[in-house]
């Protein structure tokens, strides 16, 4: 019965027993299961993959981060990942979240030896060089979140060469870009931002310090079918800002402090002849003669 019990445990290890490299840790029996973590402050960059294994570091996070990240002074070999290893149960992910008040200097290398992954995440991190134009090209994502932090520019070409859409070979597919309680310097995106994104089926802009939507924002983006701009500064919305959007179902404004006059609250009449549902009650700031007042079309 003993030497049951040790060959059971002999087993168990040898089958079951991650290896990494010093500073990273792997999280085998909390959710979620099977993530590795480096640390930017005590491991030793670039990682190697080949320093990974039992499993392949398929979900990926990379804490404390504060720095210019180039790809290959982060990652090495990850360019040689064999997809064939993926576990469908999961994306395979990368995330990188920075140390307090760390910055996150992106450029067109950031993500070069990166491109299998399908889903990635930066969190609180001040893009101190914003999002240069081409900063993701060659990846296929299923999401792409930036949150908390600050954007300090974005270019019409940031997501020149990148793909987001509902995966097939992923489980619960997104298809989905969102910037959330990340702020923008400049209170706006540039001109023809969310332009390469023409698969993209859902796009979240919230509580980013947006206070002006650019003339044909969405134009592009015809497979969108949800949009969410809540707790943002702007006050209007043109008329024809969700036009042509054929698959759009939703928008969620919530929150915002509407200035309330016929011609800025006239996108809602082209939102109901399209059956498109409004998500937040409108409610006027201004003029002073309907401030605190909900409008009711």
């Amino acid at each position: 019965m003993v030497f049951q019990i040790i060959y059971f445990l002999v087993l168990f290890g040898v089958c079951r027993a991650a290896t990494f490299p010093a500073g990273c840790t792997y999280e085998e029996y909390t959710k979620p299961i099977g993530v590795y973590t480096c640390d930017f402050t005590n491991a030793s960059f670039p990682v190697a993959l080949s320093s990974f294994s039992n499993p392949n570091p398929q979900r990926l996070k990379i804490t404390f981060f504060n720095g210019n990240l180039a790809s290959s002074s982060v990652f090495s070999g990850f360019n040689a990942y064999d997809v064939s290893t993926f576990d469908t149960n999961y994306r395979a992910s990368l995330e990188i979240s920075c140390a307090t008040s760390g910055t996150l200097g992106l450029s067109t290398s950031s993500f070069t030896d990166m491109t299998y992954i399908q889903e990635l995440k930066i969190v609180g991190c001040n893009l101190n060089l914003g999002i240069p134009a081409n900063t993701f090209s060659g990846m296929q994502l299923d999401y792409l979140e930036i949150s908390k932090g600050v954007i300090a520019s974005t270019d019409a070409s940031s997501l020149t060469g990148l793909t987001i859409k509902k995966l097939t070979n992923v489980p619960s597919p997104i298809g989905g870009f969102t910037i959330q309680n990340a702020q923008l310097t400049a209170g706006e995106l540039a001109a023809g931002f969310f332009s390469p994104l023409t698969s993209v089926v859902a796009i979240t802009v919230d509580n980013a310090n947006l206070i002006n939507l650019t003339s044909g924002m969405f134009s592009a983006n015809t497979a969108l079918q949800t949009i969410n701009l809540s707790r943002n500064k702007f006050t209007q919305v043109s008329y024809d800002l969700f036009s042509g959007l054929a698959s759009l179902s939703s928008i969620n404004m919530s929150y915002i402090d509407w200035e309330c006059t016929c011609h800025n609250l006239g996108f809602q009449h082209s939102l109901s002849s399209n059956h498109i549902n409004l998500y937040g009650n409108i409610l006027c700031m201004s003029p002073t003669s309907f401030q605190c007042e909900q409008y009711l079309q």
